[in-house]
């Protein structure tokens, strides 16, 4: 091979070549052959390999996410099932479209003095919210002092609401702050806008008021707690929770009560109470 001039090469006496020059030429061919093939069939291939990998993680991860969502999937069911039935249970507590005329409690026209909670603090919306904080939570112990001790207790059976104890079954929420006094408790005093007849814009106060009850599925485990004396140890867990209570509308200015929508019956309603207790064991409500 040392000897050889590759200018001497002819292809056409190939055949007299040495053996040395016919084996290199051949691993040129090869070589060549195989770089040919690499860059026309391997490379697009390798390439469509690497985006079919890549494919194949992102198609991993999301099997793994939904086989997470998958097996959480019952849970699930289940949680929605329950926060059906509460809901359902909240409706049922409702009154009904033939109810609504005997429920809402309007000022009479003719009486010119409508219900009015003294020493209300107005509410200034443009205050420090601090301040607008403390202010709630002043008012809500006037209103409760209001109902449960002033002038508004006389007008708690309009409101829907039970005061006295000896009034209420042993199974009514007592209150922890002043025992021996059933619990009456003032929620979500909040504001909202009206327009008035002649386009003026007047804001009110909505505050709701709430009394709670425990309620068993076997009917008399519920007579024989309900016939004790009233704040009588309870057992620590309800099969369920009875409410009733009204939603009040204040004038903001005047602290004048403008409408009392309440619940059907008191939180004393046995048949209230039972219509619940049917609805949640699946007899349905009449």
């Amino acid at each position: 091979m040392k000897n050889i001039d590759l200018r001497d090469i002819d292809f056409k006496t190939a055949g007299s070549w040495p053996m040395q020059l016919k084996y290199a030429v051949c691993a040129f061919v090869i070589v060549i052959i195989l770089l040919v093939a690499w860059f026309l069939m391997i490379k697009d291939k390798r390439d469509e390999m690497l985006r079919l990998e890549g494919e194949e993680t992102v198609l991993r991860a999301d099997f793994e996410n939904k086989q997470a969502r998958a097996a959480n999937l019952e849970p699930l069911k289940q949680q929605l099932a329950q926060m059906e039935l509460i809901l359902q249970q909240m409706l049922r507590q409702l009154p009904s479209k033939n109810e609504m005329p005997d429920l809402i409690v309007d000022h009479d026209p003719l009486n010119p003095q409508p219900p009015k909670i003294r020493n209300f603090e107005p509410w200034n919306l443009e205050g420090d919210r601090y301040e607008t904080w403390k202010g709630a939570e002043s008012n809500a112990r006037i209103l409760w002092n209001w109902l449960v001790e002033g002038p508004g207790k006389q007008l708690a059976p309009a409101l829907g609401l039970v005061v006295d104890s000896w009034k209420a079954p042993a199974t009514v929420f007592q209150s922890e702050t002043y025992p021996g006094t059933l619990a009456i408790e003032v929620h979500s005093v909040r504001t909202a806008q009206r327009r008035t007849a002649r386009g003026s814009t007047v804001t009110d106060l909505v505050v709701e008021i709430t009394q709670r009850r425990r309620g068993f599925f076997d009917p008399e485990v519920q007579k024989r707690l309900d016939s004790l004396t009233p704040g009588s140890p309870m057992p620590t867990k309800c099969d369920f929770i009875h409410r009733a209570g009204c939603t009040l509308i204040i004038n903001q200015k005047t602290m004048e009560v403008r409408r009392v929508i309440r619940t059907p019956g008191t939180i004393a309603d046995d048949a209230q109470l039972a219509r619940i207790r049917d609805f949640l064991t699946g007899g349905g409500l009449e």
